[in-house]
């Protein structure tokens, strides 16, 4: 594969890791009840489009595919964890904000220490 064709694919996976960032902020508060038990059903598919879009990358690209997509995921996650000049918060401090990035960097790391680990010595 030629470097522009990698290096297309690596800016393809940042904003794609941005997309999938941005709206997981949104959709990772979003629950369902059953049976009068709030079911967090948006958390869930935020953590899995993370972890599934680093996994890919990884596959793709290797260890570079993977980086691209945690850049660009971490971009709209990092921007939305400060304050706005209201003093509002996006992501806010709770179980779905604190889990959404806590379980994406696990996500990121395993996938980034697997492409490390499957990568001889030559290769990296």
């Amino acid at each position: 594969m030629s470097r522009v064709v990698r290096a297309l694919g690596v800016l393809a996976l940042v904003l794609l890791g941005a997309c999938v960032g941005a709206l997981g902020i949104v959709v990772s508060r979003m629950t369902a009840d059953v049976a009068a038990v709030p079911v967090p059903y948006g958390f869930v598919l935020a953590v899995a489009a993370v972890a599934a879009l680093v996994a890919e990358g990884r596959r793709a690209l290797g260890v570079a595919g993977a980086l691209g997509a945690a850049l660009g995921w971490s971009v709209p996650v990092v921007l939305a964890m400060g304050q706005r000049p209201e003093g509002d918060v996006v992501l806010a401090g709770d179980g779905y904000g604190v889990g959404y990035v806590v379980l994406g960097l696990v996500a990121v790391v395993w996938n980034v220490a697997r492409g490390l680990a499957s990568a001889g010595p030559s290769d990296t």
